[in-house]
């Protein structure tokens, strides 16, 4: 079995089962912990931060359920599993309360060991490849924002170095990077090829290096650059972490405190330029295909602002050249024949060098008149498959795809009459018979003495691709959100079960004393000198039977609810009897914490209609929330006349039957009373609940078309009032 890609902590302080246990494990995960107690798995949670923690209970110093709850306060996303011989309902609870992910019991089998290892395992590569998916498209958006602002920046104001410093601190803010610089290819008088660095941004708290004496110019063969250099000539991005690299190029990389690197090669059309590169100072980075390719982009536009200023500087000077010519040649009129060949021909050269710039574009570039194609730029060929003669003189609305031929139609025709640029997204077939995805920008030029529009297609399938794969990704994530509210559904029923659990423990308890004590007389008499009566015989089976059956009715009500929850289905049922499911299983927690208790019952119009164990679940709830309530008050004022009381009234109004519970309690404040239901809102400690109980409680009540509202004042009471239709035989 290949192993899992995850590490784990086992905490065991029984040395002979947590060495078994750990050779075990190394079998089923990449990295594995071990810790002899709860104080050494703290230490080495902290240190290594493994995904999975394994933990005995019961340990000396520290055991496993407060180890869990101080790594929970320093993680709240730590996922555990908990190992013990012992079954207490409080131990169960405290577990849950906690946010362990598992449960096993000793003596347990390696097959259920090994079979919970794997399910845990892979539902956190699950959750770390979905977060990771998530961060790299987030990344990639980020830097296409930063190109997009880059090409914008070119395009208004041409390249120059005082532009640099901007461009590269919205990209190392878009890649979340430490240095973000750009090196210049030159050569010495020697003819030996260096780099220098020409501009740099820097994370604040990070030291910049343009200064930086080692850095002015360094040389392409030097054993520092050199294998990172070959890569770039080759037009290869070059990364690296630098723990793994050979020990030269560790000490150069270090002396700048560079974790890992990213260098991208600029190239103007075939010659080399430079590149920019991207430093992390804090720890090692990897770099995803996608954000790869985002700054290959961006490398591409920032060669073609150069390539294009060049270009430009050319034309000036040729201009400038031209405006002397004619200067000079129009005062020598024995000479207008040679001056006119010469503008002519200064002409074309221009025209050439206009023409260079849109046959060497990134993106497709056409011009049409009345939507009629009049020529295209090799990229565009390239793009598509379709050569000049496929497209010269045919309607370019002819190679796109239906449903956008309408948007194109008015695309060129907004270019031509309002004589403002124009962007749209389309589909167009290739010659392979595929559509792609092309962003169409047009605007109007004059052409000939026409009006004409120029249009510019950029290739977006990929950009497509990731908004439908982001789509999906939320989609996801939506069902893994209904996934984990059904767990806390779960854990919800759980405590109830628990609350019962209790609550019936405590009824049996008293029995039980009589039915020992009871015994215990009978045989003292039955042994002694005296004889016994049949009459006092029957009469103390009578009372055993009374406890026995007592008993029996306590252990039937928590089987009932355990077996309800599971095939309880919605039908007419009696509220009354939900509520006084509910009330039997908090009553006796109530008597242990001296809560004075009044409950008065309604029972006309009792029937709705839903589950019945899902009311009784929510009074449950309710009433476990008014016990923390009072009993935290009385922690606080520490006055030993306070009384702490709960209420339950319920009664018909308007056809509807009405429960309030009340208590007084700490109260809620005001500015946390419109938050109660929402999902994981809580103002209790993180040892007293999860948030989940009141929206949980909320779902269910809505559900049978009721509703639940609170009215609290803060220090003096809480006051829920439940409404649910009452329900009539149709």
């Amino acid at each position: 079995m290949e192993k899992l890609k995850i590490s784990l902590l086992y905490v065991e302080d029984d040395a002979p089962i947590r060495e078994i246990q750990a050779r075990m494990l190394n079998e089923m995960v990449e990295t594995i912990y071990t810790a002899k107690d709860g104080v050494e798995g703290l230490e080495k949670y902290i240190k290594h931060k493994p995904d999975l923690t394994i933990t005995d209970i019961m340990m000396p110093r520290m055991n496993g359920l407060d180890m869990i709850k101080e790594i929970k306060a320093y993680d709240k996303n730590a996922k555990t599993v908990i190992i013990s011989a012992y079954d207490q309902t409080h131990i169960i609870l405290r577990a849950v309360d906690d946010g362990v992910n598992g449960f096993l019991t000793k003596p347990t089998t390696v097959k259920k060991f090994k079979e919970l290892v794997l399910r845990i395992g892979k539902d956190i590569l699950i959750e770390k490849n979905a977060i990771q998916t998530q961060i790299t498209l987030k990344n990639r958006e980020a830097i296409l924002e930063s190109v997009t602002f880059a090409s914008k920046k070119f395009l208004s104001e041409n390249y120059s170095q005082e532009i640099l410093p901007e461009i590269l601190e919205k990209l190392g803010k878009a890649t979340n990077a430490s240095r973000v610089y750009v090196f210049k290819k030159d050569t010495d008088l020697d003819g030996l090829n260096h780099f220098q660095q020409i501009s740099e941004w820097c994370k604040e708290g990070i030291e910049p290096q343009i200064d930086n004496p080692k850095l002015q110019k360094i040389y392409q063969n030097s054993d520092e650059i050199k294998t990172m250099m070959t890569a770039l000539e080759k037009r290869e991005i070059f990364t690296c972490q630098t723990e793994l690299m050979d020990a030269t190029v560790q000490k150069f990389l270090q002396l700048q405190n560079i974790k890992s690197l990213i260098l991208i090669p600029v190239y103007l059309k075939d010659n080399w330029w430079g590149f920019f590169g991207i430093d992390e100072c804090d720890s090692p980075r990897n770099w995803s295909e996608p954000e790869t390719q985002a700054l290959k982009a961006a490398a591409n536009i920032f060669g073609a602002a150069i390539y294009r200023k060049l270009i430009s500087n050319e034309l000036e000077d040729l201009n400038e050249t031209l405006e002397k010519r004619i200067s000079e040649r129009t005062e020598e009129l024995s000479n207008e024949i040679l001056e006119r060949q010469s503008i002519e021909k200064d002409l074309r050269e221009s025209e050439e060098k206009y023409r260079l710039i849109i046959d060497n574009a990134n993106d497709g570039v056409f011009l049409t008149i009345d939507g009629i194609i009049q020529f295209i730029n090799p990229k565009l060929t390239e793009m598509t498959g379709y050569f000049p003669r496929d497209l010269i003189r045919k309607p370019f609305i002819t190679f796109v795809e239906n449903n956008f031929q309408e948007i194109v139609r008015e695309n060129l025709m907004k270019a031509t009459s309002a004589k403002i640029s124009q962007r749209d997204d389309i589909q167009i077939q290739n010659t392979k018979g595929e559509y792609h995805w092309y962003e169409i920008k047009s605007v109007t030029i004059e052409w000939e003495h026409q009006n004409a529009v120029l249009s510019i297609l950029s290739d977006i399938t990929e950009r497509k691709r990731a908004d439908i794969a982001l789509k999906k990704r939320l989609k996801e994530e939506k069902e893994k959100l209904n996934k984990q509210l059904k767990m806390f559904y779960q854990k919800s029923k759980l405590e109830t079960l628990g609350e019962l659990a209790a609550g019936t423990a405590h009824e049996i308890r008293q029995p039980l004393s009589t039915l020992a004590s009871g015994l215990e007389n009978l045989q003292n008499k039955l042994n002694g000198k005296n004889p016994v009566s049949q009459e006092y015989i029957d009469k103390k089976f009578n009372g055993f039977d009374d406890d026995i059956n007592r008993i029996n009715d306590q252990v039937e009500n928590i089987r009932k609810f355990s077996r309800d929850q599971k095939y309880d289905n919605q039908r007419a049922f009696d509220a009354n009897e939900s509520i006084q499911a509910a009330l039997d299983s908090v009553i006796p927690r109530f008597k242990d914490a001296n809560i004075k208790y009044d409950f008065k019952i309604d029972t006309r119009k009792s029937t709705s209609y839903g589950k019945r164990t899902n009311l009784q679940q929510v009074i449950t709830n309710v009433l476990i929330n008014a016990r923390q309530a009072v009993n935290k008050k009385e922690r606080e004022i520490k006055d030993v006349s306070y009384v702490k009381e709960i209420t339950i009234d319920t009664w018909n109004k308007d056809d509807n039957i009405c429960i309030v519970i009340e208590d007084n309690g700490i109260g809620i404040p005001k500015k946390y009373q419109n938050n109660i239901f929402d999902p994981y809102f809580t103002t209790k400690d993180v040892d007293e609940g999860t948030g989940m109980g009141l929206s949980i409680s909320y779902g269910l009540i809505t559900d049978m078309k009721g509703d639940i509202s609170v009215s609290s004042k803060e220090g003096e009471y809480t006051r829920i009032i439940i409404t649910l239709p009452v329900y009539h035989q149709a």
